[in-house]
């Protein structure tokens, strides 16, 4: 805070990304303890600075209670109660979410090591390395901590909503944080009860995005951007995707404003674009070294359930006779599945909603709508993009039978479906987006998130009961 001078909420989320981060630069280098320490240090450094400049009155003490430090705190306290003899229960968390975690917790290495017990080790550890770091502050492994450290890096992302200068009164500030709190259960109703990635990779994507719109490409965005790249690129290796696309609607708003709406001239469009580049190359970076990582570390590549990213693409069945039809059935059983979606499923409610705020976005004054209205387009036409690329990997990476019924393609396009809506529902609450009867939007806004947000799931607790 104090450092980039902004205020608790817009920090919070690149604190959450900076603990991964770190932990995983030093899981590269062998041993994920010594990144717990080097926390340790630099908490110790920063609480020393802290107290220095409210010492000799550079800092006022009100700055560090701001209602968002009061609702993180309110949702940690939250967090420790719901919690409480939370056990896993699915199938995928048994196999590997929790799996990782917990061998990271007893090896304090990633889990491509001499005798991991992880089976599928090439996938991407920053949600483990998150989760670690709850483990290792509490000295012992338990499963609550999964569900704690999982929930509390999703909230702590969708905070950075109430970061802006829009300024609400203490009511509404409540209202708007218990709508970010139940929001999720909208589009995964099962948040709190589980610790499946996909939705914690549909709030990073949101968190990236909004983090463009909200803000000028300053340092302090850059890095938080950058961050944010890193993370998705670590979180799952669909997560790459999702921070191409993201980098080129970025590089496509920056050239389309700078050409036609502010006439910039070539030098001055190059230095516009630069901060964009250089987080993509860093996140290239990240992703082709967690490539190499797997490499050195696996002797037998038969070991694995399934081939690294940059062998998995250049795949090709073996019957080439059958490849055309068995690549068309994919693509017909793709469109088949999402329209089915359209039709009874969950995709009806996030057309309802982008319909909603896409309104309420056009209610702005021009100037405004000019701003940020092609980013937008771009976005959405990035979703088209994703969904060619999800049914490419399908025909060439996936198994013929998960392929052919596109196993869990629902998961994978709400991850972007996802950071779509919790971006333009932060641009709302923060004040990006303009319009008219402002506390009246926001009302609608707050009930209808009530009405569909799945509370029924957020009863059914994972609670072990000792009888």
């Amino acid at each position: 805070m104090l450092l980039w001078k902004k205020e608790f909420a817009e920090v919070i989320g690149m604190s959450v990304l900076s603990i991964g981060v770190t932990l995983y630069l030093f899981g590269l280098c062998g041993n994920v303890e010594y990144g717990m320490k080097f926390l340790y240090i630099v908490a110790g450094v920063g609480l020393i600075y802290i107290l220095y400049h409210i010492w000799m009155g550079k800092c006022e003490i009100r700055k560090f209670l701001s209602f968002s430090v009061i609702g993180v705190c309110l949702f940690y306290v939250f967090s420790i109660v719901y919690n409480y003899n939370t056990i896993i229960t699915d199938t995928d968390e048994f196999t590997h979410w929790a799996l990782a975690v917990k061998d990271m917790f007893y090896s304090n290495q990633l889990s491509m090591h001499e005798g991991t017990s992880v089976n599928i080790t090439r996938y991407p550890p920053f949600m483990a390395l998150f989760q670690y770091f709850f483990m290792y502050q509490n000295q012992v492994f338990s499963e609550k901590f999964l569900y704690m450290a999982y929930q509390f890096a999703g909230f702590c992302l969708l905070v950075s909503w109430f970061g802006g200068k829009e300024k609400k009164s203490g009511l509404w500030k409540s209202v708007l944080y218990g709508v970010t709190f139940i929001f999720p259960l909208i589009l995964y109703p099962r948040f709190y009860n589980s610790i499946m990635i996909d939705g914690f990779l549909g709030m990073l994507f949101a968190y990236v995005i909004y983090c463009y719109v909200s803000e000028k490409m300053d340092i302090f965005n850059t890095f938080r951007i950058t961050l944010g790249l890193i993370a998705l690129t670590l979180t799952k290796e669909m997560g790459i995707v999702l921070a191409g696309i993201a980098c080129c609607v970025f590089m496509c708003d920056k050239i389309y404003h700078g050409v036609f709406e502010q006439k910039k001239q070539i030098k001055e469009l190059i230095k516009s674009v630069l901060p964009v580049i250089w987080s993509g190359i860093i996140t290239l970076i990240t992703f082709f070294g967690w490539q190499w990582y797997c490499i050195i570390n696996l002797d037998n590549l038969q070991q694995r359930n399934r081939a690294l990213a940059s062998e998995m693409i250049g795949h090709i069945p073996a019957d080439a006779s059958n490849e055309l039809q068995f690549r068309v059935q994919v693509l017909l059983e793709g469109l088949r599945k999402i329209g089915n979606d359209i039709q009874i499923g969950s995709f009806s409610l996030i057309a309802l909603l982008s319909i909603i705020l896409v309104y309420l976005y056009f209610k702005r004054n021009s100037m405004e709508r000019r701003k940020n209205f092609h980013f937008f387009v771009f976005l959405e036409g990035g979703f088209f993009i994703y969904f060619f690329v999800l049914i490419f990997l399908y025909a060439t990476v996936f198994s013929r039978e998960e392929a052919l019924r596109t196993a869990s393609i629902n998961r994978y396009l709400f991850s972007y479906l996802a950071g779509i809506i919790y971006a333009l529902l932060g641009c709302l609450i923060n004040g990006n987006i303009k319009y008219k009867n402002n506390n009246a939007v926001l009302a609608i806004i707050a009930c209808a998130t009530i009405y569909f947000g799945s509370t029924t799931e957020l009863l059914s607790m994972n609670q072990f009961v000792d009888k």
